[in-house]
């Protein structure tokens, strides 16, 4: 007859009933002999020593992180202007409607990027993108700085020039 796993096991290892603590201070999980309340106590004893031994260490971990943090990094608006940016590019780039393009959702959180960077920041960013590569920003960058230097009659390449030489006149590149 096969031999199951049980019988390879020495009986203690399985036999939780039988098991003993293993010393004086310490209580086994199988065999409790206090009531419920006092199991209760016991859990919440333990549980406070537990969580008082590991937070001053683990807040003393975040704040040395905080302190040590790159400060030459990208930002998180920057992080987040460049995958949204990517994002609204590849999503868009078939699409010959303006109106549609604007109406994207990346385009739209760009936008809302600007309740949470500093006014230069995102303009700065924009216009570096339109700089690097020209695309349809000029709704963005009207709706965030209230500004439109374009003429009515102005073609895309003289749009972008009129948006870097507005930039260049405020130092924002």
């Amino acid at each position: 007859m096969p031999r199951t796993a049980l019988e390879d096991c020495p009986k203690e290892s399985f036999d939780w009933e039988k098991r003993t603590p293993l010393s004086a201070g310490h209580k086994s999980a199988w065999v409790y002999t206090g009531s419920a309340q006092a199991r209760k106590n016991d859990c919440a004893e333990w549980s406070h020593r537990v969580r008082a031994e590991y937070e001053v260490p683990r807040r003393l971990l975040r704040v040395y992180r905080w302190c040590k943090r790159s400060r030459f990094g990208t930002s998180r608006i920057e992080r987040t202007f460049k995958e949204e940016a990517s994002r609204w590019k590849t999503e868009t780039q078939h699409w010959s409607s303006l109106t549609k393009m604007v109406a994207h959702p990346s385009y739209l959180r760009i936008i809302g990027l600007a309740n949470q960077a500093t006014h230069r920041k995102l303009v700065r960013l924009l216009l570096l993108e339109l700089k690097n590569e020209p695309d349809h920003w000029f709704d963005a960058l009207t709706a965030i700085t209230g500004v439109n230097p374009v003429q009515p009659e102005d073609e895309f390449d003289e749009a972008v020039d009129a948006w870097l030489t507005w930039g260049r006149e405020k130092g924002l590149i």
